[in-house]
């Protein structure tokens, strides 16, 4: 069995960069190797539970928040530790896609069903997954006993679900919704199914797209869901000029006839990026140029920009690095000239009289393009610590 510890090792492992900047861990504790040393002396003291947890309202829905550097860091390691023993992983989100497309390329009569699951983290019931964990008897004692308590302050507050911002109701919710996953992929109609969190896929025959939904409803209803109609929406493989949105992408296809033969083709499909993608990177470049209007930080501007469009390194790895950046979260996309408009909003973003660039500031940005970076793989080599400020002008969009 996994070695579930909480020490000064393990806490090290789990500090992010973040952490330092959020919960001040320099100016309290000099560097992380103290702020680990106090925080496993703090839980020898006072054991190892959840002693609060803040509540925001972000986008009309309650995001819970760890109090404490403790508190943050308990509720990580029990997340990690659960991960590995499951094996729970979250579906990969670029296999998916690229999945979808070649399904999509099939000339026959098929139909992409796509539904939400209605409130998920809501709906699934903490103390029911809870149970399940007690049962299975592989968990520590610790790490049951900080659930327990995770539980016990959301009851407190009159919530029943798995709460929303923790790291580990995402797990908790994984792992419920396995039976789903089972659930729709044992239906011999059904010839594809994908869920990315609470975002389903599913691709069947045209013939069978009518009883599909009440199949899916009832599975759903086995483990007391239901899904967000108004999210819910469905796209026959043949129709032209329609087009099914899925993780940042828009999908469409077209048949293709063999003139020669007359025989269909394999469906010509175009990939774009999705409208919203493409509103969240306006936002953030706006957002950039309103942070440069009030620290004045001509450098810092530059960067934000220039780290908006390219690459950048998340994770080393000894296959090759992790990374972000438009490039790479949208390497699916045939149609990249949408990035071509996103030119066209920042050059025009910053010519706006009220950020009061200068002639020679503007001509400099104007070296950037969202296109040309993402087109010619474009790395920006920064730091941790110069991620976390470049962001800042963001974080709270």
């Amino acid at each position: 069995m996994l070695k579930q510890l909480f020490n000064k090792e393990q806490i090290l492992k789990a500090l992010t960069t973040k952490d330092i900047w959020r919960w001040k861990i320099l100016d309290q504790y000099g560097n992380a190797e103290s702020a680990a040393e106090a925080i496993v002396r703090n839980w020898n003291v006072n054991g190892l539970s959840i002693k609060g947890l803040d509540v925001k309202i972000i986008k009309g829905k309650k995001v819970y928040i760890p109090e404490s550097l403790e508190d943050a860091l308990a509720i990580r390691l029990v997340d990690r530790y659960l991960r590995r023993i499951y094996k729970v992983r979250q579906s990969d989100r670029s296999r998916m896609i690229k999945q979808v497309i070649t399904l999509l390329q099939d000339p026959g009569s098929f139909t992409f069903i796509r539904l939400d699951i209605s409130q998920c983290y809501e709906s699934i019931i903490f103390e029911v997954v809870l149970n399940k964990l007690r049962k299975d008897l592989i968990l520590s004692p610790d790490c049951i006993n900080i659930l327990e308590s995770i539980g016990s302050i959301a009851q407190a507050q009159g919530n029943s679900g798995l709460l929303r911002g923790l790291s580990i109701s995402a797990t908790l919710a994984e792992l419920y919704l396995e039976k789903l996953d089972k659930e729709i992929s044992n239906n011999k109609n059904i010839t594809y199914m994908a869920r990315y969190v609470d975002d389903i896929i599913i691709f069947i025959p045209d013939v069978y797209a009518a009883q599909a939904n009440d199949d899916i409803d009832s599975a759903l209803e086995m483990l007391d869901l239901i899904s967000n109609k108004d999210k819910s929406s469905s796209y026959k493989v043949d129709v032209v000029n329609e087009s099914i949105e899925l993780l940042g992408y828009s999908l469409s296809s077209s048949s293709s006839i063999s003139k020669s033969s007359k025989k269909k083709n394999p469906n010509l499909v175009t990939v774009k990026i999705s409208k919203r993608k493409l509103n969240k990177i306006k936002t953030r470049i706006v957002l950039s140029f309103l942070e440069y209007k009030k620290d004045q930080n001509f450098k810092i501007l530059k960067d934000r920009i220039y780290f908006l469009s390219t690459l950048s390194v998340v994770k080393k790895g000894r296959n090759g690095d992790l990374l972000a950046g438009n490039a790479y979260n949208y390497f699916h996309a045939s149609d990249s000239d949408c990035l071509k408009k996103i030119d066209g909003f920042y050059f025009k973003t910053l010519q706006e009289l009220r950020f009061n660039l200068s002639s020679a500031q503007q001509s400099d940005l104007k070296k950037i393009s969202f296109y040309g970076n993402a087109k010619n793989n474009k790395i920006m080599k920064v730091t941790k610590n110069k991620t976390i400020r470049l962001k800042q002008a963001w974080i709270n969009e």
